[in-house]
């Protein structure tokens, strides 16, 4: 624990956003668990110079817990709601595609995902990467 918070070891040499020297983890990197348990690291960039998060329910779950490891999450920008499933596509695969991006996962809010945005995240990772 550290600062009464349970931490889950995942990897090393992590960066999270920023190029300054003293960020750079040498050790496991240990991050909070999620709020429904254990976290999955979908894509590992060793030299990450992004995080992103995904999950289900962004305001309850997914931007608290990327706030609190500083790393970024899906921001939509387009107001037409019939563009958004494809901005979500886009924004995944620029996320897949990047060597210098680490994605992680805290899941979904149930037994499984009901969001269409998060199963289309779901389903481009088991696309592109066999998750």
């Amino acid at each position: 624990m550290v600062n009464g918070e349970r931490l889950l070891n995942v990897g090393s040499e992590l960066l999270f956003g920023s190029d300054r020297p003293e960020d750079v983890v040498a050790e496991p990197l240990n991050l909070p668990i999620g709020p429904g348990g254990a976290v999955k690291v979908v894509k590992y960039a060793k030299n990450a110079k992004k995080v992103v998060v995904i999950g289900e329910k962004m305001a309850e779950r997914v931007i608290p817990y990327a706030k609190k490891i500083n790393a970024t999450w899906f921001k939509p920008t387009g107001k037409n709601p019939a563009n958004w499933m494809r901005n979500q596509v886009q924004w995944i695969r620029r996320q897949i595609k990047d060597p210098n991006t680490t994605i992680i996962d805290i899941g979904s809010k149930g037994a499984k995902p009901v969001s269409p945005y998060y199963q289309k995240e779901l389903d481009m990772l088991r696309k592109w990467l066999g998750y």
